[in-house]
This record gives structure tokens, C-alpha cells and sequence, in this order.
């Protein structure tokens, strides 16, 4: 199970710290409006991140920032009134790492910055409403919900931590075998999870 869904579901935990810093900034800012995004809306999120100076993207397509590596959640506030803004984050620095692409189980990565969603483990098992193609099936290993692997390997990932306690493992989910998984009930599923 990938790391970031061991803890509650980042939608509504990110979405609720959204809203009260839209209300603080309204509070501080005077009469503005804006809405919330989480994975909710079409929003170009690594982009815009890396033009507000918060990292680059990596090889393996996600934002790495120099502190906090790449385990961490991007949102947006999109709001009616100009802001001041940071500078562009504008140095890659990546270098000639290449240890995602190569720990990739599937090959995903098949150039740098460039993920063919259709062979990426997180998609097959996450987003894919078909059954995973045979070829893949034998490089998945144990993993039946995302894969971290390349961002397992990252050297920026060092640095990583869990910065909310919302997100610490729950329920032995770090911890458990496929076996247990399977066997979970449908009441002990929704109750978990």
C-alpha cells in the first residue's frame, strides 16, 4: 500500500487546513473569494507549484523539494485577487541521478520526466477500471494499492517525514500482509479505512 494512504484520506484532511487558510486570508486580506482544489479539478498542481518556488520537477515526474523531498501533498486556493508570489523554482536538481527510473518494477518511467501512465503500478491499481495486463502482473510484486518505489529511492527523500499526525500509519496498514488485507470483511474495510 502506498505510503500516502496509510493515514486518513488527504482530500478532506488538506481540504479542511484549505479552507481555514482561505478564511484566514480573507480575514487578513479583506473581501476575497476562492475555492478549494485536491486532486478535485484539472489543475496543472507540479507545475504551478514549481512556478511558485516550492520545488522542481524530477525524473519521475513528481515535485522533489530540497527540505521535504517529494512525500508531500499538493493543493490548491485559487482566488480573485493578485497575490504576492515567489520566484520560479528554476534549477533541477536532479543531476545525472537516474534511481527512480531504474527502480521503477514496470519500466513506468521511460525517459526522464516522462511516466507512460498506462505501465505506472499506482495507476494500474488505483485508477485502471480494467484488469492489469498479464505482462505487467508478475512485475507488481506485493503491491496492490500505489507503489512508492521511485520515490523510495530518491536521495531528496531522506528528508522526508510524516508532518501531520494525520498521516501517520493507521490500523497496521504499514504492517500488514496481503493475506490479512484479502481477508478483511466488508464491515472491517469501511470501518478501517
Amino acid at each position: 500500500i502506498s505510503k500516502y494512504a496509510y493515514g486518513e484520506d488527504y482530500h478532506h484532511v488538506v481540504k479542511d487546513k484549505l479552507k481555514i487558510l482561505l478564511r484566514n486570508m480573507q480575514q487578513e486580506i479583506g473581501e476575497i473569494h476562492g475555492r478549494c482544489f485536491v486532486d478535485s479539478a484539472p489543475v496543472m498542481e507540479r507545475a504551478w507549484a514549481s512556478k511558485a518556488g516550492i520545488g522542481w520537477v524530477g525524473k519521475h515526474s513528481l515535485l522533489i523539494n530540497k527540505t521535504q523531498g517529494s512525500f508531500f501533498f499538493l493543493a490548491e486556493i485559487i482566488v480573485d485577487a493578485e497575490l504576492e508570489y515567489d520566484a520560479p523554482f528554476a534549477t533541477d536538481h536532479c543531476g545525472t541521478c537516474t534511481a527512480c527510473m531504474d527502480a521503477c518494477p514496470t519500466g513506468a518511467i521511460v525517459a526522464p520526466y516522462e511516466v507512460d501512465a498506462r505501465r505506472c503500478i499506482s495507476y494500474l491499481t488505483i485508477e485502471l477500471a480494467d484488469a492489469i495486463p498479464e505482462a505487467l502482473r508478475p512485475l507488481m510484486g506485493n503491491r496492490i494499492y500505489g507503489c512508492d518505489d521511485c520515490q523510495l529511492c530518491c536521495p531528496w527523500n531522506r528528508f522526508a517525514t510524516v508532518g501531520d499526525p494525520d498521516f501517520a500509519p493507521r490500523n497496521g496498514l504499514d504492517a500488514s500482509t496481503l493475506a490479512s488485507l484479502f481477508a478483511w470483511t466488508e464491515a472491517e474495510f469501511d470501518t478501517r479505512l
